[in-house]
């Protein structure tokens, strides 16, 4: 998710996964990249960031398949990926019953989730998430294998040395496009 903007991660369509230039089939040019506006693009405001959530739903709604029909029919499922620093804000935006002294037609939109690799603290993400194909895609090749040598090792039974290890086998790949949204703050 974090290196999605970089040359080389590349979505299904051959385009950088947060892009400007997506096309598939007769959907024309789409893209999964927002620039909303904040007087200080790495502290938005409660109401800068719900006008950046707004903007990005409807971006996700109007995200189209091959076929120029929408992907996705319903702003539901929704998780708010933001830096450590966003997370009250953030959490804000979507929790709070009166915004700005207006009613909150955002509350409960989204699911916050802050997620402390995000080092830029003016970039976060929407993704859907209730779909069958998300916009990640965890393959799981070997599941945790525990194995652990205690009192019936040589270790154990003279020095009272216990090893434990964990092994597993998996990878991470790029789903859908279309159910993910990259949003980064710029100073007005």
């Amino acid at each position: 998710m974090v290196n999605g903007d970089q040359a080389g991660f590349l979505a299904y369509d051959g385009q950088i996964f947060f892009s400007a230039a997506h096309e598939s089939g007769k959907s024309g040019a789409q893209s999964n990249i927002l620039i909303p506006a904040a007087v200080d693009a790495d502290n938005p405001t409660t109401a800068e960031f719900r006008t950046a959530l707004s903007e990005a739903i409807a971006r996700l709604l109007s995200l189209k398949d091959d076929q120029a029909e929408p992907m996705n029919m319903a702003a539901d499922g929704l998780v708010a990926i933001v830096p450590g620093g966003m997370l009250v804000t953030a959490s804000e935006a979507v929790n709070a019953t009166i915004v700005a002294s207006t009613t909150n037609v955002l509350q409960g939109a989204a699911r916050v989730i802050a997620f402390p690799r995000l080092t830029d603290a003016s970039k976060f993400y929407l993704l859907k998430t209730n779909i069958a194909v998300r916009p990640f895609v965890f393959q799981d090749r070997e599941p945790i294998e525990f194995k652990a040598r205690e009192q019936d090792s040589d270790d154990g039974f003279l020095r009272e040395k216990f090893l434990y290890g964990v092994r597993a086998r998996y990878a991470m790949t790029y789903g859908y496009w279309q159910h993910a949204l990259q949003l980064g703050f710029t100073a007005s």
